[in-house]
């Protein structure tokens, strides 16, 4: 082999510059080895190479071209590694971009800081949209700058937030935030902390969640209204749930049951509010689905369907738990439905009817019833490659919502992301292509949309759709997507706050209407319409002016200023329809409602219907009068027959007097007769004899004795009837004239008992008189004659009916300026009915045997009228009857 170093000796040498000789050194040491390949072996070869030359000796032609193929074929390479460079270059570029767009087109505000020394290193364009700052001006301002500043959001809570974030990892939550002019809005603020470079970057981006909060304050404010609408009405109510649990138990029947709402609501005891027991309600046997025959079987009063309210059942009750003297109510309950028809409660209202029934009853006896708020749910992101028809980025919330990974949602396409049918029926793929080839032509794309997650579930969206700028080609659209659940369920709570409210004005049998405080008419119920006999578009949003008369607009307009005013519930009674054919009698019941901030928003107002209660009471003032007239003939008619009777009674019994006396008379005048004719006859023979001058002694003696018995006998008899004509002129005295005089009690019943004894006789019954100490009155004898009469006559007609031998006692003492006269029999008594009726008129056990049923009315009336005293009685069947009459001794 022939050595490297010899030369060649018909070459020269070649100088170059130092770079250029290192570098060809290198790369003739690459080249060399294969070079000396095809070099022949035999020839000398010698290569020199030196820090400051490079000397080529004994190369032949074939090594120079291999060199030089060899040269080329390395500047190829070396070309296309610096092409490569230069694409790698331009596609990060790309890249940047794609990001850039992302950043600066996100539908959320952006900013990011190095949390080393809190500089802000960027924002995007929402940013400056949402809060109103550039980039230079958001540079220069603190946390406090973007916030309401009240707790909790100002600098201090701010500052705690992202000292969480830092501490705990990602932060989520809800910032009252403020615009550059000033003004204030809500945003959701997503906060994380990520390293970058080697530092530590916190990046923040808000979502404007205004119209979510609006729509939250509506629903709250609509839950206010309807609590307030519930309490402000007149009406007596309360509702149950679909447990029969009760929900609602309104101020007025709190008032009407005495009955706190606190210890009902909640609770399924609704009956404590009417009944002492626990039984059902109107409103649970409706709702419980049970037939009107059904429901019929708990109430005494007739259960009938409402002819106001679809649906609804009536019925009246008296309620003796409710008031002093208990209360009669009306009361209706109807079911409640939500928007599908599905039962989810009951409403009862009750009314008291109780004037209007008492009205009846004298009439009659005269004449013959939100779901859950927005669930907190971040913006998802993807960007959508039309040409290759599927996502190239996808961020964390998207992954979140759909419930992919990332990287699973840069494999899928919109219509793998979206429900086959949407909610319209249209097919998901052509209305995909529809919005895309909109967005692809520059428009601002903004739809709802029925979206599929990964467990296959329906999740509904807003998605908006922009082009990104970039080359034509690239067709790369950003879709923005915000999960619209709670906004949905929001707009139903509304709508079913909304439908429940119309639902329960329609459900009143009274007539309701509410305005705002400008006076425009906001609602009102069929019922309301019917009784003004009015159509809906007459009035709907309009005020009183348009539709009455000046008269009664400058009426009204004064009672509105005085609700206002006062803000209190106002009551008053009015007759409306004046000038139709069908006038009504109303009271309106009237009550301001407030909005969230305590002012008065507008007024609601219900109307009862008394045209029948005002008829009723004119009716029954009519007949009053012409009742009262009647009773006033009938008692002027009734009083002179009572005086008829009473006289008659009395004359009846001073004939009885009469007849006893006559009677008692007879025997001792029948005897003064027979002795008189015989002292006649006995004159007649006396003489006869005297004169024939035949008489002698013994027969003068005789006829002596004889004469002297007969005179005295005479005498006997004659003594005997005097005092009879005198008592009985005494008693006919007393009792015909009832003139006042000082008597003697105890000889004025003595002489009664005379006058009485023909009557006594023909009984086996006794009188006992028992007056122990001499008793002088002031008072009017025949009344007390008359009394003692007719309570002998009582006994002997009723007391002793089945008595052989009765016991009459007559006793009297005085006390305090009164006597008590005590009578009493042994007679077969009375019982409780008969001494309930024993001193009304006419009433008598022996009617058409003799007894005329005023006997004891008198007694009773002579006791308590003319004389001023009292009379008791007290008796049981077979213990006889005890009298007990308490006079003054000087007659009033």
């Amino acid at each position: 082999m022939t050595a490297f170093s010899t030369p060649l000796p018909t070459h020269q040498s070649v100088r170059l510059p130092v770079v250029m000789r290192r570098i060809l050194g290198i790369i003739t040491l690459l080249i060399a080895v294969p070079a000396l390949a095809v070099q022949d072996l035999s020839r000398p070869v010698n290569i020199t190479v030196a820090t400051d030359s490079f000397v080529l000796f004994g190369i032949d032609d074939q090594l120079i071209a291999v060199t030089l193929i060899s040269l080329i074929t390395l500047f190829g390479m070396l070309l296309f590694l610096i092409h490569i460079r230069k694409n790698g270059q331009k596609a990060l570029e790309r890249s940047e971009n794609n990001y850039r767009e992302l950043f600066n087109f996100s539908s959320e505000a952006i900013v990011i800081r190095d949390l080393e020394n809190g500089d802000l290193i960027d924002i995007n364009m929402r940013f400056t949209e949402l809060y109103g700052f550039t980039k230079t001006e958001a540079s220069t301002l603190n946390i406090e700058s973007f916030s309401a500043n009240y707790p909790p959001y100002t600098e201090t809570e701010g500052q705690a937030w992202l000292n969480k974030a830092i501490n705990d990892g990602p932060q989520l939550f809800e910032w009252h935030a403020r615009h550059a002019d000033g003004c204030l809005f809500w945003v959701e603020v997503s906060l994380h902390i990520e390293e970058l470079n080697g530092k530590r970057r916190s990046i923040a981006s808000a979502r404007d969640i205004t119209d979510r909060k609006l729509a939250v304050a509506r629903v709250s404010a609509i839950e206010h209204q309807m609590q307030q609408t519930y309490q402000s009405l007149p009406v007596a109510l309360f509702t149950i749930n679909a447990g029969h649990v009760v929900t609602q138990w309104n101020a007025l029947l709190e008032q009407m049951t005495h009955t706190k709402a606190g210890d009902i609501i909640g609770t399924t005891q609704a009956w404590r509010g009417f009944y002492h027991d626990a039984r059902p309600c109107l409103a649970n046997l409706i709702l419980s689905g049970l037939s009107i025959e059904a429901i019929q079987s708990h109430y005494q009063s007739n259960v009938f369907l409402s002819k106001n309210v679809v649906g609804a059942i009536e019925t009246e009750g008296y309620f003796s738990r409710i008031g002093e003297h208990g209360k009669w109510l009306h009361f209706t309950a109807v079911p409640l439905v939500d928007e599908v028809g599905n039962t989810v409660g009951a409403l009862e209202t009750l009314i008291d009817i109780t004037e209007r029934k008492f009205a009846e009853i004298a009439l009659q006896n005269s004449e013959a019833t939100y779901r859950t708020l927005i669930d907190h749910a971040p913006e998802a992101i993807l960007v959508l490659d039309v040409v290759q028809n599927r996502f190239v980025e996808a961020n964390r919330h998207a992954a979140k919502l759909f419930g992919y990974s990332q990287l699973e949602l840069l494999n899928l396409n919109a219509r793998q992301l979206s429900s086959v049918l949407q909610e319209d029926g249209q097919d998901a793929a052509e209305v995909i292509r529809g919005h895309v080839a909109s967005a692809l032509s520059g428009q601002d794309v903004r739809f709802e949309w029925l979206c599929k997650n990964a467990g296959g579930a329906s999740v509904p969206c807003e998605i908006q759709l922009i082009k990104l700028p970039g080359k034509q080609e690239a067709q790369l659209v950003r879709c923005s997507i915000h999960d619209i659940t709670e906004r949905n369920a929001a707009k139903l709570a509304i709508l079913r706050e909304r439908n429940f409210l119309e639902t329960l004005l329609e459900a009143m049998p009274i007539p309701i209407f509410y305005k705002d405080r400008e006076g425009r008419y906001l609602g009102f119920n069929d019922a309301f319409l019917s009784m003004m006999h009015l159509r809906r578009d007459d009035i709907i949003h309009k005020k009183l002016e348009d539709w009455v008369d000046q008269e009664r607009l400058a009426f009204y307009r004064e009672k509105d200023l005085q609700l206002y005013g006062t803000q209190e519930k106002q009551i008053f009674q009015r007759r409306i329809n004046e000038t139709s054919s069908d006038p009504r009698y109303v009271i309106f019941h009237r009550a301001v409602f407030k909005n969230q901030l305590g002012e008065v928003d507008g007024m609601i107002g219900a109307i009862l219907d008394i045209t029948e209660l005002e008829n009723t009471k004119i009716a029954l003032e009519n007949l009053n009068q012409v009742l009262e007239h009647r009773v006033l003939e009938r008692t002027e008619e009734l009083q002179q027959a009572m005086e008829h009777l009473v006289q008659s009674e009395k004359l009846a019994a001073l004939g009885n007097l009469v007849a006893g006396i006559a009677h008692e008379l007879n025997t001792p005048i029948g005897n003064i007769v027979t002795v008189a004719s015989t002292l006649k006859d006995e004159s007649t023979a006396f003489l006869t004899q005297l004169n024939s001058g035949q008489l002698r002694r013994s027969e003068a003696i005789h006829s002596a004795e004889l004469m002297k018995q007969a005179g005295t006998m005479i005498e006997h008899n004659a003594i005997r009837s005097a005092k009879l004509i005198s008592d009985f002129k005494q008693v006919a005295v007393d009792q015909s004239s009832a003139r006042r005089r000082l008597f003697d009690l105890e000889a004025t019943i003595n002489e009664v008992m005379t006058t009485l004894m023909p009557m006594l006789k023909r009984t086996s019954h006794h009188v006992d008189i028992q007056i122990r100490e001499k008793i002088q009155l002031d008072s009017y004898p025949g009344p007390i004659e008359q009394i003692i009469t007719n309570l002998i006559s009582n006994s002997l007609l009723h007391g002793f009916d089945r008595t052989e031998n009765g016991k009459i006692t007559i006793s009297a003492h005085t006390f305090d300026n009164e006597i008590l006269l005590d009578y009493r029999d042994n007679g077969q008594g009375m019982g409780a009915d008969t001494l309930a009726h024993l001193f009304d008129p006419f009433f008598t056990t022996k009617l058409g045997q003799g007894g005329s049923g005023l006997g004891l009315y008198i007694v009773y009336n002579l006791v308590t009228g003319v004389l001023g005293g009292r009379i008791t009685v007290n008796s049981s069947p077979d213990a006889g009857a005890h009298f007990a009459i308490v006079l003054p001794q000087s007659a009033p």
